[in-house]
């Protein structure tokens, strides 16, 4: 069992590490967005990890661990770098329900707010039509159902059901259902953990076009490790490595958490999320009209967590690319 289980886990590195020729194209690029003031904190490494309802946006596999219901409300604004904000943000909740020897239901909710775009009686180049004046809405929901069943006291298995809605303006919006796939094993080597997530996989389809977008498909895989734990003292160590499905991507994240008294949480972490293909990188890569793309990201994360009883904070900082370094707050409590 444990040799083909590595197997397996060694497999999923190595598609990790095989580059596709594709360009950037895909739809619906905030999937991709980190979620979660801890997750976040640590460099978004957190599938090898899935210890708390940031799990159903990491690895579904995850949710298996919990003896406890718990609920999660996360909250991040955005702001472009040198303009206006136009109410950007992102927003998430997060709901795990164990089921004893059944698994683990899990509901959770993503919004990432784009913005407004003030129209006026003329031309709307984004709906290619003459229309009133009024304030289009841009907008993008993901709503995920999951659940979590432990194969083997050491193996997990979880998976996402997911509808996204893509909302571009009054005139032009997309709808999917998508899926994850998750397993998270903790291994014979005491303290360590292995994770693999397959995400986001398919297509969209935008209202009168015919042209189906791919979603932004990836295989994450990680590890965990408890590098040092005393009685007052523990200190854990996270990995991914990400390989796109559409684009010559492999991301990387690395982090760090120091849980002191099991009460106050220090977090650093780093990711580089580069363009590989033609050897440009994606702070520096613009599109056809010029404008730069932003989803490119490198740089260091850091965070804290406070933990009173059942409650938990959460707070990261992280880089933003084309947007103002990115700030993350969650509150969650276990019942």
């Amino acid at each position: 069992m444990q040799k083909n289980l590595v197997g397996f886990l060694l497999s999923g590195l190595l598609l990790c590490l095989i580059g596709s020729e594709a360009a950037f194209a895909t739809a619906v690029p905030s999937l991709r967005f980190g979620v979660g003031g801890r997750a976040s904190g640590m460099g978004e490494a957190f599938v090898g990890l899935a210890d708390d309802a940031e799990a159903i946006f990491y690895n579904p596999a995850g949710l298996s661990q919990f003896k406890k219901r718990e609920a999660m409300v996360v909250y991040a604004p955005l702001s472009v770098k040198g303009g206006q904000d136009d109410g950007m943000s992102q927003f998430h909740l997060a709901y795990a329900h164990p089921l004893n020897k059944w698994g683990t239901l899990g509901i959770g909710i993503f919004r990432m707010q784009i913005g407004k775009i003030e129209t006026n009686e003329g031309y709307n180049p984004i709906d290619e039509k003459y229309e009133i004046p009024g304030v289009v809405d841009i907008y993008e929901d993901a709503y995920i159902l999951s659940y979590s069943y432990p194969l083997t006291e050491k193996l997990f298995a979880g998976t996402n059901g997911k509808y996204i809605y893509s909302h571009l303006s009054n005139e032009f919006t997309g709808k999917a259902w998508t899926y994850d796939l998750g397993l998270l094993w903790h291994t014979p080597l005491s303290g360590l953990a292995m994770g693999v997530n397959w995400e986001n996989d398919g297509e969209i389809s935008y209202q009168d076009d015919p042209q189906k977008d791919p979603l932004p498909g990836n295989l994450r895989y990680g590890f965990s490790y408890k590098a040092w734990e005393d009685k007052n003292n523990k200190v854990t160590v996270t990995g991914d490595i990400n390989k796109y499905q559409v684009e010559d991507l492999v991301p990387i994240n690395l982090g760090v958490e120091w849980d002191i008294a099991n009460s106050l949480f220090a977090r650093v972490g780093y990711f580089n999320k580069e363009r590989k293909f033609d050897g440009l990188k994606w702070e520096k890569t613009r599109d056809k009209d010029g404008n730069v793309l932003a989803w490119g990201l490198k740089g260091y994360t850091w965070g804290f967590g406070l933990k009173y009883g059942s409650w938990n904070f959460d707070f990261s900082s992280v880089p933003g690319g084309v947007y103002d370094r990115l700030t993350r707050a969650s509150l969650s409590a276990s019942f």
